[in-house]
């Protein structure tokens, strides 16, 4: 019978697959070594660009940077490191 399921892969429905990424960085003064900057950094990048996300990671020298789920890899990529750097641009530039 044609309504029969034969166990074949081709019955299973596909999912969408979706791709995200996520950096966790720490805050570091001009000599590499870990500050607590990352509220005002974060408080900072929400204010002047609302499209990034960023969150706290686990302690005040610490943040996270994400983009959201995309099908297209690439997509995903070039928005996440668009992000990264605006934040580093912006965190060398004021010295945060």
């Amino acid at each position: 019978m044609a309504s029969e399921k034969t166990g074949n892969r081709q019955d299973i429905p596909l999912k969408k697959v979706t791709f995200g990424v996520e950096f966790e960085l720490f805050t570091l003064d001009e000599h590499g070594h870990m500050i607590n900057a990352a509220p005002a950094l974060i408080k900072r990048v929400r204010k002047t660009s609302p499209s990034i996300d960023i969150t706290e990671e686990v302690g005040n020298n610490m943040i996270e940077l994400r983009s959201l789920p995309n099908a297209y890899i690439p997509d995903a990529m070039e928005k996440l490191m668009g992000d990264f750097e605006a934040v580093f641009l912006w965190h060398i530039s004021r010295g945060v």
